[in-house]
């Protein structure tokens, strides 16, 4: 093509270009076109289709399309070759490749003359895109429990070496969760941290940060992190007695501030809940959580509430769904053995009495009085003594004591009605000893004032408390030595296996001043 200026007046006055130039159709790409403000430019997901759109001014017969990543050569599109030149409008769908950058152009090219081009005016981006799969709480999972352990598995769309996990407390301000700044795999197991919220949310971002690996978080729905309260003591099967103390223990996960311990004979199912007291009524009802993680402590002083099926809970009282039970415990009486507690040579004799006393803590009906004389090593050894009321705080039983001959002695008091009473013995062991006596009441001689001849034989009676199996009869004269008393033929008084013996009086004269001692 040249151009000529011919003059009007004179057609043979003219000039014309010196050389000839070219006449092209003009092409222009409408998108991606990009934007000079980088947050407002296209952004193309891997894997996505998207049309790549063009306007055709003059004529031309086919087309291609070609994109550039990073400044580089521009390569083909697959598939978008010998395109009509006219259906820009309609355009190209383009599979958007995995070539994740900020800086992608695409370039329309006319076929029939190659130096006739037309690139996107800005970039545009190619981004990778990461996603929690599955979903991210799980349904029927949205509360989580600082101390847990949360498998977080992601899936990448585009090539994205590493990522890392953040939380947010408020949906905007991200902090990256500690052990998962940079990740190669699809999954963590995440230890929920002291993150205690009604709405926190986990998002896996893309570690390249600068811009140029753009990628679409994963990011979750709302997840409410809660506390965790455990109960330490009691446990399963503990027998707490009524008017003792114990202490209740628990330890919190996470900083929480005030809780309260409570306990049921019911497991909660309502109508009896009951609060903990102390020593003096303390309440538990407001105490300190405690540090996370560290074992907490209140002393509880145990109510008259016997009863076989105990829960203890402490609460969060800033969430009531926050609770820690307790195995099933029970409360029980019991009872406390007073006297005889034995220890510092304690004894007693057969057929005389003493009192047998006990301290009873809860209502508990009777009380079973039982004595051993293995000191209930076992049950081999121990014989009832009687069951009588139990007393509202204790009692006393006159005992005659058995013959049961024996220095390891003690008493027991326990429940007839339950075996979830706790008993008590005697502390230490007691003696039971048997007891040779000379009892007017018997008939038993001498007594006492008596005066026998020399050479007289007197019967010699006394009376034996206990199974004494033989006895020696001896006596003495004023401050003299005891010696054996003779029988009228002369055999001394030893080994004597029954409650007599004859004695012929020794010429051993003694005036009020002879003993006769078995």
């Amino acid at each position: 093509v040249r151009v000529r200026v011919v003059d009007n007046g004179d057609p043979t006055n003219f000039n014309e270009s010196a050389e000839l130039f070219e006449i092209r159709a003009g092409l222009d790409v409408t998108s991606p076109d990009g934007n000079a403000d980088p947050d407002l430019t296209e952004a193309w997901t891997v894997g996505t289709t998207h049309t790549v759109t063009w306007t055709l001014v003059g004529y031309m017969n086919t087309v291609k399309l070609q994109y550039s990543v990073n400044g580089g050569v521009f390569a083909q599109i697959p598939g978008a070759t010998g395109l009509d030149a006219t259906d820009g409008a309609t355009g190209f769908d383009w599979s958007i490749p995995n070539n994740i950058s900020n800086q992608v152009r695409v370039r329309i090219v006319n076929e029939g003359d190659l130096d006739v081009f037309a690139d996107s005016e800005h970039d545009f981006k190619i981004q990778g895109k990461l996603d929690f799969n599955p979903t991210l709480p799980e349904s029927g999972d949205e509360i989580w429990l600082v101390g847990e352990t949360k498998t977080i598995t992601w899936v990448k769309t585009g090539t994205i070496p590493t990522v890392k996990l953040q939380y947010s407390l408020d949906g905007t301000n991200y902090n990256d969760i500690t052990g998962a700044e940079s990740l190669g795999g699809l999954t963590y197991n995440w230890v929920v941290g002291d993150l205690i919220d009604p709405a926190i949310n986990i998002r896996a971002i893309n570690t390249v940060v600068d811009g140029t690996k753009p990628t679409v978080p994963a990011v979750s729905a709302n997840i409410q992190v809660k506390g965790q309260l455990k109960i330490d003591a009691p446990v399963t099967n503990n027998l707490w007695q009524v008017d003792n103390t114990y202490n209740v223990l628990w330890t919190p996960t996470g900083t929480m501030n005030t809780v309260k311990l409570e306990y049921s004979t019911n497991g909660f199912a309502g109508g009896q809940t009951y609060p903990i007291l102390g020593p003096a009524g303390q309440s538990a009802a407001n105490l300190p959580a405690g540090t996370s993680g560290q074992q907490q402590s209140f002393t509880w002083k145990i109510p008259d509430t016997i009863s076989n099926t105990v829960t203890v809970r402490v609460t969060n009282n800033a969430d009531g769904a926050v609770i820690g039970d307790s195995g099933l415990m029970k409360i029980v009486g019991g009872f406390k053995v007073l006297t005889p507690n034995g220890g510092g040579g304690q004894f007693f004799k057969v057929d005389r009495s003493t009192p047998v006393t006990w301290e009873t803590h809860g209502t508990i009906t009777s009380a079973k009085l039982q004595y051993s004389t293995n000191a209930f090593l076992n049950e081999s050894q121990v014989t009832d003594i009687i069951t009588v009321g139990a007393g509202a705080t204790g009692g006393s039983y006159p005992w005659q004591i058995p013959n049961a001959i024996g220095p390891n002695v003690k008493v027991r008091v326990i429940n007839p009605d339950s075996a979830f009473t706790i008993t008590d013995i005697s502390d230490q062991p007691f003696e039971i000893r048997g007891e040779i006596e000379f009892s007017s009441s018997n008939g038993d001689s001498p007594l006492g004032s008596e005066i026998w001849l020399i050479d007289e034989t007197h019967m010699l009676q006394w009376t034996k408390h206990g199974t004494i199996s033989t006895v020696d009869v001896e006596y003495k004269v004023g401050t003299g030595t005891y010696a054996y008393a003779l029988d009228p033929n002369g055999d001394p008084a030893q080994g004597i296996s029954g409650n007599t013996f004859v004695w012929r009086i020794p010429d051993d004269e003694g005036l009020n001043n002879v003993l006769v001692r078995v």
